[in-house]
């Protein structure tokens, strides 16, 4: 009776020692950066539109399955994203401003699922072998305990998969619109072609 006492006494005060641990680093704020350089196919422009283009993100995000559009200017949109990882739903408005030259866009979260803070940055640069895409990431989650475990794990469980897949999905629709115009004779896709 002893030893199962002794041990329930010393489960109780290592989760209480992780949940202190927890909360603390979520009241200091880090959060989890990443940085992630592709070589995309295609004209930096045409890639720029794209990845601008926050109604595709459907298509070209995992995990990504509606879009809503708050507001928008000729620099910035101002949306709603809604999806699914690992079966649990999540949403974030986020606020994407850009700058055709030199084909730089940043974006920053307003709110979200457990209380999400992001901001990002993506650059692109065309070179010899197509463009370089460069995108720089920090999230947060500000919600107690559970927000201290989201941040430290969102970069291997969701976000470096879900930011390769953007970039690169965005490179293949670009190449396929590329293909069609060249196919149907260098003239652009009409509505309802590829």
């Amino acid at each position: 009776m002893k030893r199962s006492h002794y041990g329930l006494l010393t489960a109780m005060g290592l989760t209480g020692a992780l949940v202190g641990w927890l909360e603390l680093f979520r009241r200091s704020r880090q959060s989890r950066c990443l940085v992630l350089r592709e070589t995309l196919a295609g004209p930096a422009e045409e890639l720029f539109e794209r990845l601008c283009d926050v109604e595709a993100e459907p298509t070209l995000i995992p995990g990504v399955e509606a879009v809503t559009v708050l507001e928008r200017d000729e620099v910035s949109v101002r949306y709603r994203v809604e999806g699914r990882t690992f079966g649990a739903r999540w949403w974030a408005v986020f606020r994407k401003e850009w700058e055709r030259a030199p084909h730089t866009f940043t974006w920053e979260s307003e709110d979200g699922t457990l209380a999400l803070r992001q901001v990002g940055q993506v650059d692109l640069v065309e070179d010899g072998a197509g463009t370089q895409a460069t995108l720089v990431s920090c999230t947060h989650f500000n919600t107690p305990v559970v927000g201290a475990i989201a941040t430290l794990t969102c970069d291997h469980l969701y976000l470096r998969s879900a930011f390769h897949a953007w970039l690169r999905n965005a490179g293949r629709a670009s190449a396929t619109r590329r293909h069609w115009a060249q196919v149907l004779g260098e003239r652009e896709p009409t509505a309802g072609e590829p």
